[in-house]
């Protein structure tokens, strides 16, 4: 296969989707900060909950399936110009795209990362995703490595904007959440959570 990609350029397509991946529940804890009735406060931290730690990694996990499927890559990959491929140079179908971002990346996950750091040793520059969905990551466009590189600068931007954003406002409405912390406690302390009507 020609026009492997380098495992560096593979890292700076991973960097960009970790920080697009992080985009939304940054945003979803600034909106949080934001909310100063209690009652408000309470009612988004269930749905902020449920949201990010179901929902979300599985929409997550089925756009970038999606995204490789169709168009040959996630987000990442496309601005930087790399593209998975089979074998023949044609897309993944959604299957297999599906069985390589979820079942492959947690085999590539075990002994510490080792199967992404495979791709360093490997002739063919797979990491063990790659081997196990038999796919490769090819350049399409060796230039658009500097597209990568501009999106992951403004989207380090906007994220350190709106985490700064969060502490101002957690620091400004500390007595609310005091006050909060305070009647879980007594709540607890009279048994009142536990009790059933």
């Amino acid at each position: 296969m020609n026009n492997i990609a380098q495992p560096w350029r593979r890292f700076l397509a991973h960097l960009v989707d970790f920080g697009i991946s992080i985009l939304v529940p940054i945003y979803l804890i600034y909106i949080f900060s934001t909310l100063t009735d209690i009652t408000n406060i309470l009612n988004h931290i269930s749905f902020y909950l449920v949201f990010l730690i179901f929902s979300y990694s599985i929409i997550y996990t089925l756009l970038a399936s999606f995204l490789t499927s169709t168009f040959g890559g996630t987000i990442g990959k496309l601005l930087t110009g790399i593209k998975v491929v089979r074998g023949d140079g044609q897309n993944l179908s959604f299957r297999r795209a599906l069985f390589r971002n979820y079942i492959g990346y947690m085999v590539s996950g075990l002994l510490f990362g080792l199967g992404f750091l495979w791709m360093i040793f490997d002739k063919e520059r797979r990491a063990w995703h790659d081997q196990i969905a038999d796919t490769f990551v090819i350049v399409r466009n060796k230039w658009l490595v500097i597209s990568g590189m501009a999106f992951f600068a403004i989207i380090v931007f906007v994220e350190l904007v709106l985490i700064n954003l969060s502490i101002v406002n957690f620091k400004s409405n500390s007595t609310i959440y005091t006050t909060i912390v305070g009647e879980i406690q007594a709540n607890f302390q009279t048994g009142s959570v536990l009790q059933t009507k």
